[in-house]
């Protein structure tokens, strides 16, 4: 996958601004508060929906304008397409292919980005939360349906604990439906995490010449099959 073309407009300093990346490696390079981490930023959001530095959209649209535009043209398995994020402040709307949709989600995956940021050390010396939210991103990205079975577990957490908070004696209604969600994200971040293990471990061999190995451990890692079985 690579990138075509990228047009950003009203995004943080960037007024208008419009690219075409070569199919290589391409640097940016610049002085220090002239836009160049936004760039990178708006390509991201693109991609995820969401920032790695901000919370509200009116954090980062223009602070004169009412609203950004963020295009990219893509070459993803040698077909081009093009995704459009607009941006105001109470909400996000997205086109694909000149076509806009209800779900935004459906655009998750349609652009494969990785971003490295020194602030994600946190990931690792933060709470177990911050990485399981990274195992999820990392699987909606891959499988839209995730999405939708995450947003059914946290909905399911969130009347589980308000029922058992309020004393609502019909707390234990919830407890099913939130074992059985709680079941099958457990068995897409262990299956996850297997896939990752197999490339890390090769990785690893190619680059460290000694006959050690390398993986992720999560927890229930060794009832992957017997949870398979389950749902």
């Amino acid at each position: 996958m690579y990138l075509e073309k990228i047009y950003i407009k009203n995004f943080r300093n960037i007024e208008n601004e419009s690219l075409n990346p070569s199919v290589g490696i391409n640097l940016l390079f610049g002085n220090n508060a002239q836009g160049k981490t936004n760039f990178l930023e708006a390509i991201y959001i693109t991609s995820n929906l969401k920032s790695f530095r901000a919370k509200k959209n009116s954090e980062i649209i223009n602070f004169d304008k009412n609203k950004a535009t963020l295009n990219l043209k893509l070459n993803k398995n040698r077909v081009s397409n093009n995704i459009t994020l607009e941006l105001e402040n109470d909400k996000k709307e997205i086109i694909l292919n000149n076509k806009r949709t209800k779900k935004i989600s459906k655009s998750l995956g349609f652009i494969d980005t990785i971003l490295f940021y020194p602030d994600d050390i946190i990931i690792v010396k933060g709470s177990p939360l911050l990485r399981r939210n990274l195992i999820d991103r990392a699987i909606f990205q891959t499988d839209n349906s995730y999405l939708n079975l995450l947003q059914k577990y946290y909905h399911c957490l969130k009347q589980r604990n308000s029922s058992l908070k309020n004393g609502i004696t019909d707390a234990s209604l919830w407890d099913t439906q939130f074992s059985e969600l709680a079941t099958i994200i457990t068995y897409y971040r262990i299956s996850y995490i297997e896939r990752i293990n197999l490339i890390l471990d090769h990785n690893f061999k190619e680059i460290y010449k000694y006959e050690e190995s390398v993986k992720i451990n999560i927890r229930f890692q060794k009832y992957l099959k017997m949870i398979s079985k389950i749902i």
